[in-house]
């Protein structure tokens, strides 16, 4: 088992505790919200569709309606020639025959009657044609602006199918990464239950490490409603004046650093060369000094690294690292809790 070292050895004040952001459960939110506005795309292209269909119908069924009063038309223009040419007829046999005026100037009237009645079918007839012919180009212009919406959905949907891949895609190697990170667990835990039933000793010094991080534990809630506090009344006070204990937030500048230097430790494995970093939460002052610090995570494995004598060296060597003091609101320095990274190699 390696050593943990204890805060207090260090001279260092009470740890803060740093949560993590899931992004797992955003990018399922993401993915569900993306497969709505896709079928909501299909629903209303198919809706589309099928009133291209309709207008499609009523275009034939007008264009058959105008074809039969074309047909109506030319038999009345027929009636009517047949009826000229008997007017004639009349007319001749007229000038013939003297006796049978009478007669045939009554067949007259009653033929000029007749032909008032045909002109008026025709009239009506050509205006039901022109109506309908008008009707015919206004449909003509909906179904254009129809296609020309079903192209824009179908470019809508075919750019949504592809971020919908790509999520997917991203799904997929964050799968890859959890079943990475639970391999690592696992080859952890059998390590573990190795160091654990090879000595009593270990296990009694596991108990007080517990007892340790269940102190530590209580004095980060109580750290963590003093931050509370401090924020409350950050956002109740006007003005912050120089050396008050603000929270990060966007207002604040973090600190940078002015003076480093790397992590230097022995690795286990003669011929195994380390490296790597370590992330610690540290408490910069407005003079750029680091006053407290607390270790929160490697990427370097135990099983070639001394953890204990890694985070004694990270948080002593941090000591004398110099930093740029944060800035509120750009010209106000302040303290401020911030992660520091710092680099690690194996001797």
């Amino acid at each position: 088992m390696d050593k943990k070292v204890s805060i207090e050895d260090l001279e260092f004040e009470n740890p803060v505790e740093i949560r993590k952001f899931n992004k797992e459960k955003s990018n399922k939110g993401c993915n569900r919200i993306l497969l709505l506005f896709v079928l909501l795309l299909l629903v209303t292209s198919t809706f589309s569709f099928y009133r291209y269909f309709l207008m499609k119908k009523n275009n034939s069924n007008l264009k058959q309606e105008v074809k039969k009063l074309s047909e109506q038309l030319k038999e009345k223009e027929k009636q009517i020639n047949e009826i000229t040419s008997k007017l004639s007829e009349i007319k001749s046999a007229i000038s013939k025959k003297g006796n049978k005026k009478t007669l045939l100037i009554s067949n007259i009237k009653q033929l000029k009657n007749e032909l008032k009645k045909q002109k008026i079918k025709i009239k009506r007839l050509q205006t039901s044609n022109n109506n309908l012919k008008k009707e015919l180009q206004r449909l003509s212009r909906k179904t254009r602006e129809l296609k020309g919406k079903n192209r824009e959905l179908k470019n809508t949907i075919a750019v949504k199918e592809k971020e919908i891949s790509a999520q997917k895609n991203k799904i997929k190697e964050l799968e890859n990464r959890v079943t990475q990170m639970e391999q690592t667990l696992s080859n952890l835990r059998q390590t573990f239950n190795m160091e654990s039933s090879a000595s009593k000793k270990l296990i009694s010094e596991l108990i007080g490490e517990q007892k340790k991080n269940e102190k530590l534990l209580k004095e980060n809630l109580k750290l963590k409603e003093t931050v509370k506090e401090l924020s409350n009344r950050v956002k109740r006070l006007k003005t912050v004046e120089e050396g008050d204990m603000v929270p990060s937030s966007d207002l604040v500048i973090p600190a940078k650093p002015l003076i480093s230097e790397k992590v230097r430790v022995k690795s286990k494995g003669i011929f195994s060369k380390v490296k790597g970093f370590v992330v610690v939460n540290a408490l910069i002052d407005e003079s750029g000094i680091v006053k407290n610090a607390y270790f929160v995570f490697t990427d370097i494995p135990e099983n070639k690294i001394d953890r204990g004598t890694l985070i004694n060296k990270a948080l002593t060597i941090l000591k004398k690292w110099k930093f740029s003091p944060p800035m509120y609101r750009g010209n106000i320095p302040v303290k401020n809790w911030q992660p520091v990274i710092m680099p690690v190699e194996g001797k």
